[in-house]
């Protein structure tokens, strides 16, 4: 994976009809070397590049929420879009971006869930889809 650091965000959020994005200071635009991926299946290696820079991308969320940098993922879809961000940012055509990631003030903060959180239970499923945490009680 790799990054393009810009500070044209009221380009990116009138481009992707998001006034948030407009008001961002920064944004990174992740992309993917569509090279490094070898099978014949195009299916299977688009599956890998937006695996990949997904994994990517919360990764980076990760790393500045501990820097206590506020951050937006926006997704960028991978074959209407493309054509846009290779003329706006030089990018080459064997890059594939895949999102997008506004970068800004941290100006709300969520309480954290509880020990009882709604991962825990609503979306938590034990051996099959009809036992879940909320059901065991």
């Amino acid at each position: 994976m790799e990054v393009i650091y810009t500070r044209r965000t009221k380009e990116l959020g009138e481009h992707k009809k998001q006034d948030f994005i407009k008001d961002a200071p920064e944004a990174f635009i992740v992309i993917a070397d569509t090279r490094a991926y070898y099978t014949k299946d195009k299916e299977l290696n688009q599956y890998f590049i937006t695996s990949d820079i997904s994994a990517a991308i919360q990764n980076c969320l990760i790393r500045a929420e501990e820097r206590h940098i506020g951050t937006c993922w926006v997704n960028v879809h991978p074959i209407r879009e493309q054509g846009y961000f290779q003329r706006e940012f030089s990018i080459p055509e064997y890059y594939q971006v895949g999102g997008l990631i506004i970068m800004g003030k941290n100006f709300i903060k969520p309480d954290p869930p509880g020990k009882k959180g709604l991962l825990i239970e609503k979306g938590l499923h034990y051996e099959n889809w009809n036992f879940n945490a909320s059901s065991s009680k």
